[in-house]
C-alpha cells in the first residue's frame, strides 16, 4: 500500500494513517510524514506513466472535521487550508515521484467529488482544556465561525452554574438571531424567527472548559468560497456593541439602528450576565481571518448599558393600526383589552391620554379602527414582555 504513494521534497516519505477508499490501492486517504504533518491524498487518475494524486496539506483539526463530516470532500480539496496543495505522480517504473504546487483555481472541477460528498465516522475531536485549543487555525480547517466564551463566576475556577450558562447561552443564540434577522431587513418586534434565518445563524456547543470557565461555540453552517455568512455578519455586530460598552450616545444610536427585537435580545444578555455575577469576554475566530478580534465587558459596564438599553426599547417601538372590538375597557386604570381575531390572544395594555376621549365612548364588541404601539421591555427577572398602548380610536367608515 505505501509503495503507490507520493514521496516528494515538499512532503518527505509519507505513512498511511487511514484510508477511506480503497480499490486497488488506496484512493482517499490520510496520511503523515516523519514529522507528524498531515496530507489529505485524492486520487485523480492514471496513465501509461504513473498514478495521478491531488497531495492537500492538512491540519489536525481539518483532517477531524473531514473525517466526522463536518466538512466535504469538496472543500477540503476545493479550498486547502494553506492555500495549495500538490499535483503528483507516482512512477510505475521506479516509483519516483514528480510533483509541483496547485492553487485551487488550477484544479479541474470535473475532478472534484461532489459537495454532497462527505466522510461520516465517528471522531473525537475536543482537547482536554480551552487553552490547547487554537481558534483561528480551526476556523480555517472547519471554514467556520467559532467563537469562544469566557466567564469568571464568582467563587468557581473549574465549572459554571448550569442554570446561568444556560441562560446566558439562550440569551446570545437569540441576539445572534435577532440580528441576523435584521441584517437581512426583515426584522420584527415579535413572532418567531423565519427558520431559513435560524438555519444560518445556528451555532453549536463543542467545549467547555475551566480554569476560568470557558465555552466554544462553532458556527453550524460553513461559510462560502469567500468566507460569508449571515452568522459572520451577526456577530461582527455583536462585538461591535459590546465594543461600545456604555457610550450612552453610541450606544443609544446602535440600539436604535438594531431595531427593537436584538435592542431587547441585548438587554436580556446583559440581564442575563449580571445575574451570573461574571465578567464576560468573547474571542471571535472567522475563517476570513482580517475579522478575528476580542472584547470583553465588565459588570460595571454592563449595567451602565443595560440602564440605556431599557430608556431606548421603552422609546423604540413599532405602531400599526388593526380593526378589532374592545371587551374590556377600564378608564380609571387606563387599560383595555382588544380581540382582533376569534383565533388570537387579545390585546392587553394602556390607553394613553389622546385617546382617552374616545375610549369613554367606546360600544364593547363593536369594530373599531385602532392605532396601537408596541414596545418590549426586560423585566427585572431578565424576561422579554411586550407592552401594548392604544394611541388612537377611530370609527369604521
Amino acid at each position: 500500500m505505501n509503495a503507490v504513494l507520493p514521496s516528494t521534497d515538499l512532503t518527505g516519505a509519507l505513512s498511511i494513517t487511514e484510508v477511506f477508499d480503497f480499490f486497488d490501492g488506496p484512493k482517499l486517504f490520510v496520511c503523515q510524514n516523519l514529522a507528524g504533518n498531515y496530507f489529505l491524498g485524492y486520487w485523480v487518475g492514471s496513465d501509461d506513466i504513473g498514478e495521478s494524486y491531488w497531495i492537500v496539506p492538512i491540519s489536525r483539526d481539518r483532517y477531524f472535521a473531514v473525517r466526522s463530516g463536518t466538512i466535504n470532500l469538496h472543500d477540503a480539496i476545493a479550498i486547502p487550508e494553506m492555500g495549495f496543495l500538490l499535483q503528483c505522480r507516482v512512477h510505475f517504473v521506479d516509483g519516483i515521484t514528480e510533483s509541483h504546487r496547485l492553487a485551487p483555481s488550477e484544479l479541474d472541477p470535473a475532478l472534484l467529488p461532489d459537495s454532497d460528498e462527505t466522510i461520516e465516522l465517528h471522531t473525537e475531536t475536543l482537547p482536554v482544556r480551552m487553552a490547547a485549543l487554537d481558534l483561528p487555525r480551526k476556523a480555517v480547517a472547519t471554514q467556520r465561525d467559532i467563537l469562544g466564551l469566557h466567564f469568571e463566576f464568582p467563587g468557581l475556577r473549574e465549572d459554571g452554574p448550569t442554570r446561568l450558562v444556560g441562560k446566558l447561552l439562550v440569551s446570545i443564540q437569540e441576539l445572534i438571531d435577532a440580528l441576523g434577522q435584521k441584517i437581512l431587513g426583515s426584522a420584527t418586534i415579535r413572532g418567531s424567527i423565519p427558520s431559513e434565518i435560524l438555519f444560518q445563524t445556528e451555532t453549536r456547543l463543542i467545549q467547555a472548559a475551566g480554569a476560568s470557565f470557558g465555552l466554544e461555540i462553532l458556527a453550524a453552517r460553513q461559510t462560502n468560497m469567500f468566507s460569508d455568512s449571515l452568522i459572520s455578519d451577526s456577530v461582527r455586530e455583536f462585538l461591535e456593541i459590546v465594543e461600545i460598552g456604555n457610550d450612552v450616545e453610541r450606544l443609544r444610536v446602535r440600539l436604535l439602528e438594531m431595531k427593537p427585537r436584538a435592542a431587547s435580545k441585548y438587554g436580556v444578555f446583559l440581564n442575563s450576565l449580571l445575574a451570573s455575577e461574571s465578567p464576560f469576554r468573547m474571542d471571535w475566530a472567522s475563517p476570513d481571518q482580517s475579522r478575528n478580534r476580542s472584547v470583553s465587558l465588565d459588570l460595571k459596564t454592563a449595567a451602565g448599558a443595560l440602564k440605556t438599553v431599557e430608556q431606548v426599547t421603552s422609546e423604540a417601538g413599532e405602531t400599526r393600526t388593526v380593526v378589532g372590538r374592545f371587551v374590556g375597557v377600564e378608564l380609571p386604570r387606563k387599560s383595555f383589552m382588544l380581540v382582533l381575531d376569534e383565533d388570537e390572544d387579545p390585546y392587553r395594555g394602556k390607553i394613553s391620554e389622546s385617546a382617552m376621549g374616545m375610549a369613554a365612548h367606546v360600544t364593547l364588541n363593536h369594530p373599531y379602527k385602532v392605532t396601537i404601539r408596541e414596545t418590549l421591555e426586560v423585566t427585572a427577572s431578565g424576561e422579554e414582555r411586550c407592552r401594548f398602548e392604544v394611541e388612537k380610536i377611530e370609527e369604521l367608515e
